[in-house]
């Protein structure tokens, strides 16, 4: 029982894992007070680092989603067909 649970969790993390870096670098960018968007990097400074590429290319695996996200739905049907015959 808690395996089937543990697999549909990884499918699940799996499927919006882009989705949550990007909302992530988005809510880091917004708390210090720089500018994110899909257009370019733009400077952002935290404790006198430069990380507005890091910002910019987890911003930017949001887009990701759009794959991972029929693959899990795909692999939690094809689990749960599996969980059917077994």
């Amino acid at each position: 029982m808690i395996k089937t649970i543990l697999i549909y969790l990884a499918i699940f993390l799996f499927s919006i894992g882009p989705l949550l870096l990007a909302i992530s670098a988005g809510a880091v960018g917004k708390w210090l007070g720089c500018r994110v968007d899909e257009g370019n990097a733009h400077p952002c400074n935290c404790f006198g680092r430069d990380i507005g590429g890091l910002l910019y290319a987890c911003f930017v695996m949001g887009w990701l989603t759009l794959l991972t996200g029929p693959v899990g739905v795909l692999l939690a049907i094809g689990y749960s067909v599996w969980l059917g015959w077994g």
